[in-house]
């Protein structure tokens, strides 16, 4: 596929997660990655009444206003919890025409930070690259860019791209 992807956190995440991102990104997109300078936490996209931030708004802003020259794509991650209008939660959104992605660790992470956890965030941001950066989405259950609803689909997936997707990322679609 090739390209640079720039990982950015919102708000506080350790750089070991961002660290842990860039890699799994880097490892299965043949992408360049850059950890690049934190953003503040997304109060713009915060809806007070359901106290979570809406991750279409995030995504956006990401595209329009913080994809630097020399990136190709940003994914940024934050200990937030997200949603969109027609969900209780979503664990990531990404748009490849903004090529942006988010992933909120909020459910992810459950009550710590263990193996689990980073396993799931190395699932998700596989489906968050591969989105930003033109894979579409898979409805084999099995394959890492079909879009987990809750965080324990993440358990169940193989972490591989099926056929069809592999084939996508490769061309760069």
């Amino acid at each position: 596929m090739g390209g640079t992807l720039s990982i950015v956190s919102l708000g506080a995440v350790s750089r070991g997660i961002l660290e842990l991102a860039a890699t799994t990104a880097a490892q299965h997109f043949e992408l360049v990655t850059v950890i690049d300078p934190p953003l503040a936490e997304p109060h713009y996209a915060f809806n007070p009444t359901r106290k979570q931030h809406n991750a279409a708004a995030i995504v956006r802003k990401l595209g329009q206003a913080h994809l630097k020259p020399g990136r190709d794509a940003i994914l940024a991650l934050g200990m937030i919890d997200l949603f969109e209008p027609e969900a209780d939660y979503v664990l990531g959104d990404a748009d490849r025409d903004f090529k942006a992605a988010v992933i909120g660790l909020h459910r992810l992470r459950g009550d710590r930070e263990d193996e689990r956890f980073q396993r799931r965030v190395q699932l998700m941001t596989i489906w968050a690259a591969g989105q930003a950066t033109g894979v579409r989405g898979c409805d084999d259950a099995r394959c890492v860019m079909n879009l987990a609803a809750h965080p324990d689909d993440l358990d169940r997936r193989s972490g591989s791209l099926c056929a069809t997707c592999k084939q996508q990322a490769l061309r760069g679609v």
